[in-house]
Order: C-alpha cells, then sequence, then structure tokens
C-alpha cells in the first residue's frame, strides 16, 4: 500500500508532466540545426576555417545554433542543393555569383566574370558597397534566399593541364571542364576552348582518364584534391577571382532569434576575413609545395587573355545592362 507521501509526490510529478505538455519551452530555447553544404574538400582553406566558424557560432549562441559541415558535394551537386534549402530543408549553402544567379537573379553572373577585379581590395570594396545591398535585397525578393556576405575570397584561378597555354590561341579545341554555369561556359568559349560541364567532385577522373584535357581552380583548391597528380601544368592567368558566399533561405533564417541573426552574420563575414588573409599568405607556399611535387608554372600573356574576354560583358547574351556594368567597376573603384 502506498503512502501518504508516495501519493503526494506522484501526484507533484503528474503536474509537472503535464505543465511540460502544456507550456513547452520557447523557440528561443531550442537548438536550431543546419547542414553546411560545400562543394570542397575537407582540406581546403573554406573548410579548415568553417571549423573555427562552427565552433564560435555554437558558443556565442550557446548551442542555440548548431552547424554540421558537409563537404565533397556529400549533400548533392549545388543546382540540387539550391533545392532542398528552398523546399524548406535546414541547409546553408556555399555558393558562388553565377549559381545564385540561377535563383532568379541572373545579373549576379556579371560578379564572376573574367579579369573583373584588379586586386582583393576592389572585392572588399564591393561587398561593403550599397551596390551589394541592393542586389543582394533584390535577389532576396526574387528567391526567398539570403545572402550573408560575398567575402570569402578563394585566390585567383588558374588553368592546369599536362601542358601549358602562353597564348589564348593555345587552347583552341581543348576539350575545357568547366562547373555549369554560363559565365564558365562563354569565357572558355571565347578563349578558344570546348567547355564540358563536369561536377568539380569528378574532375580528378576527369583529367585522369582523359573525359577533359584542362580545368582551371584557385591553388588551394588544386592542392586539396591532388589535381596535381593527374596534371603538372599549371598557366598562371588569375583568369577568375573566386568569390565565394554563404546562402541560407529566408525562413530559414526569420525562426532564428535576432541575436542568433547577428551571430550568424558576423561570423561569417569575420570567416570570410580570415580566409582572405590565409588564401593571399599561402599562395607562394602552394606554388613552392606542387614545385616539390613535379608541378612546372607558365606565365602566360595575360594582356591577350583579357582582350579575347572583354566581349563577355558586352554581348547580347549576358542578363545586365551597360548601366549595370559601369556601376559595378564605380563600386570597385570606392566612387
Amino acid at each position: 500500500m502506498k503512502t501518504g507521501k508516495g501519493i503526494l509526490w506522484i501526484g507533484i510529478g503528474t503536474l509537472v508532466i503535464l505543465f511540460c505538455a502544456v507550456f513547452p519551452a520557447s523557440p528561443a530555447e531550442k537548438t536550431i540545426k543546419i547542414k553546411w553544404a560545400s562543394v570542397l574538400a575537407p582540406t581546403d582553406l573554406n573548410n579548415i576555417v568553417a571549423v573555427e566558424v562552427i565552433k564560435r557560432v555554437k558558443e556565442r549562441t550557446q548551442g542555440g545554433v548548431e552547424l554540421t559541415l558537409y563537404p565533397s558535394s556529400q549533400l548533392g551537386k549545388a543546382p540540387e542543393v539550391f533545392q532542398q534549402q528552398r523546399a524548406g530543408a535546414p541547409i546553408l549553402v556555399e555558393t558562388v555569383p553565377s549559381w545564385s544567379a540561377d535563383l532568379g537573379y541572373p545579373k549576379l553572373q556579371i560578379l564572376d566574370g573574367p579579369f573583373l577585379y584588379e586586386n582583393v581590395e576592389q572585392l572588399n570594396r564591393f561587398v561593403r558597397s550599397e551596390l551589394a545591398a541592393k542586389w543582394n535585397t533584390e535577389f532576396l525578393k526574387r528567391s526567398g534566399i539570403r545572402i550573408l556576405t560575398w567575402n570569402w575570397y578563394g585566390g585567383q584561378r588558374h588553368i592546369l593541364a599536362k601542358r601549358g597555354f602562353k597564348h589564348p590561341d593555345d587552347l583552341k579545341g581543348v576539350k575545357f571542364r568547366v562547373p555549369e554555369t554560363p559565365v564558365w561556359i562563354r569565357t572558355f568559349e571565347l578563349l578558344g576552348a570546348t567547355p564540358t560541364t563536369i561536377p568539380w567532385a569528378e574532375v580528378y577522373n576527369a583529367l585522369s582518364m582523359g573525359v577533359a584535357d584542362a580545368a582551371e581552380s584557385p591553388l588551394s583548391a588544386i592542392w586539396s584534391i591532388k589535381l596535381y597528380e593527374v596534371a603538372k601544368v599549371v598557366t598562371l592567368t588569375g583568369h577568375f577571382t573566386a568569390v565565394r558566399g554563404f546562402q541560407i533561405s529566408e525562413k530559414l533564417f526569420q525562426s532564428m532569434p535576432l541575436e542568433h541573426q547577428k551571430v550568424l552574420i558576423e561570423e561569417f563575414i569575420r570567416g570570410g576575413e580570415q580566409v582572405t588573409k590565409m588564401a593571399i599568405e599561402s599562395e607562394d607556399d602552394f606554388i613552392k609545395k606542387m614545385t616539390e611535387k613535379g608541378v612546372s608554372f607558365v606565365k602566360p600573356e595575360v594582356e591577350l587573355y583579357k582582350q579575347r574576354t572583354k566581349p563577355f560583358y558586352t554581348e547580347e547574351k549576358v542578363k545586365w545592362t551597360s548601366a549595370d556594368y559601369n556601376e559595378l567597376l564605380a563600386a570597385l573603384k570606392g566612387k
């Protein structure tokens, strides 16, 4: 037989259970779990910094926001991940302007254009500009996706193959691996190559098996997935600046407390500053390490490459006006 005290404790326990059922923990007290999707290898500079960003976000939100990194396209190719994101999946995606442009704001493609930036500071000027804020806002309206920042600079992109390409004419007919985006495709068409779209995770095998004769990438990415094992010549064209950013669905972003939103933006901007510093400081080191692996480096006629790709900004195929282009150039120069 239960004593009076036993019955009392059972009653209190029942009341506690009922109270928790009627008054659950507030949303602010719940952990928001987000998958961080990246096409890059775990050893890439971006993902080395990602580990630090994840730690800082968790600490500053006191566990309120928990990010988990999925490198090497583990969650799928970029277009597939974007569709998951738009369907409501809790995913934060590493992106480039050309990929994001496909979500309803084609004008963003211009930010990936050939030989657009003279230096990293020009990219940072754009990121801080009113023009960037205006374009990001318009992108949000059209896509339902928020850009956190564009300041994750990944270095200059160069050509990798089994031979060098000192002159643009040397690229004529070369099967050139590009991502599935109009900027890359059109740029290498203008240079005389034959673009072939291949996902980044498949580039190593494509070069190894001859599916592609050449590819292009920042030195850090060439190193991180060991492309130097299958192609031993890098032509230092610097044809693109690796502009990388991060996007998150506005619905997911607005589900967070304001203080968590602030932390997320601040830490991703801080992460971009770290990556930029590392990319600049490590370029000579990557050249040294790859030289030791038997890679040779070719200095091309860069001005000729620039002349060949100039039509990219003026031909009818692109998705912006001359006014847009001139406004962008002014932002890059801080005007």
